[in-house]
Formats: C-alpha cells, structure tokens, sequence
C-alpha cells in the first residue's frame, strides 16, 4: 500500500488539494491572452497549481527556472533546452536549424538527453527566441524576480517583447517585495503588465477533507488530534500539510497507540542536522532574533524584548530581521513567519533544553 500524500515535487490529480478559485482563474486569465503573476512564499504550491491547471485544459506550456542564472547566455540556453526537449524527435533537428538563425546552439545527445549550449547570440536572439516558441506554447517563469536581480536590462529588453506577443505569459515568485515592485510600481517596464494573484493558504476545513478522503481511501485511520497537530505545526502550508501527513500516516501504520507530540519529535529529531547546520550559519544577532520571534507573540521592538534578548537597540534587531528575510529564512506577510515552520518548532524544542 502506497503512502498518498505526496511533497518535495509537482503535486498532481488527486494528490493535489483544492485550489479550485484560483485554477478557474488561471484559466480565465490564459484563454483571454491576458498576462499573470503569482506571488507566494516558497512552498505554497504555485508551481504545482498552474501545472494542475494548464494541463486538466490541455494547454501547452514550458516552464522555465528562472534561479540560479548568472548571466543572458545561460538563460538563453536554459530557454532553448526546454523548448527543444518538448518537441518530437523528429522536429528537433530541424527546429535546431531555424533557431541557429539567431542563435549558435551547440548541442549533444546522450542517454540521459539533450545538451544544448548557446555558444554565440546577437542582440536579436533574445526576440526571436521568444516570439518562436511562444507560438505553441504559454512560458511560465518561475522566480522570475530572479531574472530583475540578474540583470535589468534583460528585463526590460524582454518586456518590449513580450508586449507584442499575443500568448500568454504566467510569472511565478516567492520574493514578494521585488514581485511588487516589477508589476506595481510606475517605474518597472512590467508595470501593469499582468494580473496578480497573491495565493493565500489552504483553508483548514479543506485540509481537513482531504487528509480524512486519504485516509478512508487507504484505510489508515489518522486521529483529529494527528489532523489538528498536522495543521496547526504546517501552519496550513501546502507543502508542511502534505510532509507531516505523509509522516503521521507511516507512523499510524506502525502504532495507533504514539501520542502525535512524539511523532512530531521524532519528525524534528530526523531533520536536526540540518537545522543545526543552518543555525550554527547565522550570526548572534539573526540568532536572537529568530528567539523573539519563537518566543514573542508581538511588540518584537519594545524595550521588554530587547533587553530580555540582549539587544542594545531596535535598528540591530531590525537588520538581523532584513539578512533573515534575505536568506529566505523569515517572511513578512503583514507579519513575521517563518518559511519552515518545522525549523520553528526546532528552535522552540532547543530552547526548551536550555
């Protein structure tokens, strides 16, 4: 009997919960040849939604990462590898042939694929690249802002294609602030030049639902208090919901009688290495600061909290916050939270030892 709850890939079909508003949308916006954004913190499932939604509507698509790019080159090549590795055999070779036009594509095969290197592109390549393959299918750009902080130009050179091209384009991304800057602000090329989502969490009732349908479904019965402690430590984040369940629902094959506060020691307990790897990374200050968050519930600023925590000053905690948010450690979402709840409970299980 397989486990059904299914994390750390593109979660699809059955095995992906709800999302059902924002799929219509999705849809709505594609078969209007409108453009769109959405914008979440890591691990709320983008990625895994707009696939769900352009392939149950049959539209084709590519999706191109838009991380670790250190240069226009690699994001050409990384732009035709994927067009190309779409395509059927047959078409390759001769797509190959009409994309050297504009640029020098070296490339090899093996087993384990194709290998495609842009040894030489002009100032043309970049439009013409994107209008061919446009032609048949939606780009999806995830972490897109990554693109922004690579390299203005290219974005703005890319805008001044994209505007006369009539497929849709979806950009994806997890860096809130640089999101709202490029599609928000008068000064960015992509000024309102597509709709936004902003994808929210999954509500519990609906969480609730699905984890009890997969568990009725495989016979493994999870308690409402392993239902309420899944949700309550994921905080509702798509990604937490689906690895803590996956692990209730191992432990409930082998014990019905674990408490669920066990079970999630046993969870912190296998990831502790990497937790203090990361921790260990981090100055005394970002250290602190993490505390306060663990421990307060607000007023981080007040002089309570900073001298509690050793703190000579509101400015230091409030860099130590900025660097944390960088590494993507910490969001601000109206409020601080942490993009992995699980190194929270950490933390609070560390200080419980002190």
């Amino acid at each position: 009997m397989n486990n059904p709850f299914v994390f750390g890939k593109v979660v699809r079909g059955s095995n992906f919960c709800n999302r059902k508003t924002e799929i219509q949308a999705i849809i709505k916006t594609v078969s209007s040849k409108n453009n769109l954004v959405i914008v979440s913190p890591r691990r709320y499932g983008k990625t895994s939604l707009v696939i769900n939604a352009l392939e149950r509507n049959n539209i084709p698509f590519l999706f191109i990462d838009c991380s670790n790019l250190i240069n226009e080159n690699v994001f050409l090549e990384r732009l035709t590898s994927t067009y190309l590795e779409r395509l059927k055999k047959g078409d390759v070779l001769e797509k190959i042939k009409y994309l050297s036009k504009s640029v020098n594509i070296e490339y090899t095969f093996s087993v384990e694929g194709m290998s495609v290197k842009v040894a030489k592109y002009n100032d043309s390549s970049l439009d013409k690249l994107i209008k061919q393959i446009s032609k048949d299918y939606v780009l999806v750009f995830d972490e897109f802002q990554e693109l922004f902080v690579l390299d203005v130009n290219l974005v703005k050179r890319l805008r001044s294609v994209m505007q006369f091209v009539k497929q849709s384009f979806i950009f994806l991304g997890s860096r809130k602030h640089l999101l709202l800057y490029l599609f928000s602000n008068q000064k960015s090329p992509f000024y309102n030049f597509a709709q936004m989502i902003n994808l929210t969490k999954i509500s519990e009732p609906e969480w609730k639902a699905f984890i009890k349908a997969k568990c009725i479904k495989t016979k493994v019965r999870l308690t409402e208090d392993d239902i309420a402690a899944i949700l309550k430590l994921s905080e509702a984040i798509p990604f937490y919901v689906q690895y803590l369940s996956y692990h209730f629902w191992e432990e409930r094959i082998r014990d019905l009688s674990i408490n669920p506060t066990e079970i999630i020691k046993k969870i912190i307990s296998s990831n502790e290495y990497i937790y203090e790897e990361l921790y260990s990374r981090l100055t005394e200050s970002q250290r602190k600061a993490l505390n306060i968050l663990v421990k307060e519930e607000d007023k981080f600023f007040s002089e309570r909290v900073l001298k509690e925590h050793n703190l000579k000053n509101p400015q230091l905690l409030n860099k130590a916050l900025a660097s944390l948010e960088e590494k993507g450690i910490i969001e601000r979402n109206g409020r601080y939270q942490f993009n992995d709840p699980l190194f929270k409970q950490y933390l609070k299980f560390i200080n419980q030892k002190v």
